[in-house]
């Protein structure tokens, strides 16, 4: 198996499937940070994994703590990283 990786400021979230994204996945909030110009969410996915997504702070309204939503990113945001070996 190979390794996937999508920086957090290139993916978007949503209440649903973002129908221009091909690459999306469900999780629940269960964190929300506000550093200043951005926002962090870490987003638990239902394999317990979490996930840091950054989102521009353009005061639009915020995904709540325990709330569902989608997280999408386009394929060409995808990086293959190269396993220990080396070797991708």
């Amino acid at each position: 198996p190979q390794t996937a990786s999508v920086r957090p400021e290139r993916m978007t979230l949503s209440d649903q499937a973002a129908a221009s994204m091909a690459d999306s996945f469900s999780g629940t909030v269960s964190h929300v940070e506000y550093p200043g110009a951005v926002m962090e969410l870490w987003i638990k996915l239902p394999s317990g994994q979490i996930i840091s997504v950054i989102d521009p702070n353009l005061g639009h309204p915020v995904a709540a703590i325990g709330s569902a939503v989608t997280v999408s990113f386009a394929p060409a945001d995808c990086i293959i990283v190269a396993d220990d070996a080396g070797t991708e």
